[in-house]
């Protein structure tokens, strides 16, 4: 039975082995030689999947695929590709639920202006968010996170709460034990100033929404056409 089942083996990084070959035959540098080695010994594993004696699924994980060599993508080789995108405002509002929901359950999260909660005794009081609150939170949370990749939200959570730590440390009291909405604003703000992966996507929507704002413009000549038109009509 074990012989029948399914074997998956997962490459993560798969550009690091993968790297598309130098095509040097001269062997001036012995570290392009060996990546080039490791490529040529990977396709010849690769061809020789099936006669493997139990039934191989195989993986290839990478953010960089034009990095990979081409013959590794070839048919009877990694010929499926699937591109997995940066999530939508729906799939950001998924995500952010499974990191902060268990915060939620514990009582851990306060959406009120402040993170500190409890009474005039230092008595932390944990009290579960309503659906309806912690929905809306979720969904406005997810909007000001447009661009996030899904460890870009994960790294979020862990912002937030690592600023609420900090917090409760200065104060020395349990009465800041909770996450703030304000915590997660911050944290926002915090990656999208240190994160180059963030950096290159406003970079990339900037330069598109200018190049559809270019196409948008009519031809010089028609604009100056419109202009005399204009000028004519005016009184």
């Amino acid at each position: 039975a074990e012989a029948a089942e399914l074997h998956i083996v997962v490459l993560d990084e798969f550009d690091a082995i993968a790297r598309k070959r130098s095509g040097d035959a001269s062997g001036n540098s012995e570290g392009v030689a060996a990546r080039d080695s490791v490529v040529n010994q990977l396709l010849a594993l690769m061809d020789g999947v099936a006669g493997l004696p139990v039934p191989t699924f195989v993986i290839a994980l990478t953010n960089r695929r034009e990095l990979v060599d081409s013959a590794v993508l070839r048919p009877g080789r990694l010929e499926v590709q699937v591109g997995v995108g940066k999530p939508d405002l729906t799939g950001r509002a998924s995500i952010l639920r499974i990191h902060a929901e268990k915060m939620r359950e514990s009582g851990r999260l306060s959406l009120d202006s402040g993170g500190e909660i409890g009474g005039g005794d230092g008595e932390c009081s944990l009290e579960r968010v309503d659906d309806a609150t912690y929905d809306a939170w979720i969904d406005g949370l997810a909007a000001a996170t447009e661009g996030f990749s899904g460890a870009a939200l994960a790294a979020v959570v862990r912002a937030a709460v690592a600023r609420a730590l900090d917090r409760s440390s200065r104060a020395n009291t349990i009465s800041a034990c909770r996450v703030s909405a304000g915590d997660f604003s911050n944290a926002i703000a915090d990656l999208r100033a240190s994160s180059y992966e963030l950096e290159l996507d406003e970079l990339e929507r900037a330069a598109a929404a200018a190049a559809n704002d270019e196409q948008q413009q009519p031809p010089v000549g028609e604009r100056v056409s419109e202009a005399s038109v204009a000028a004519q009509e005016a009184p």
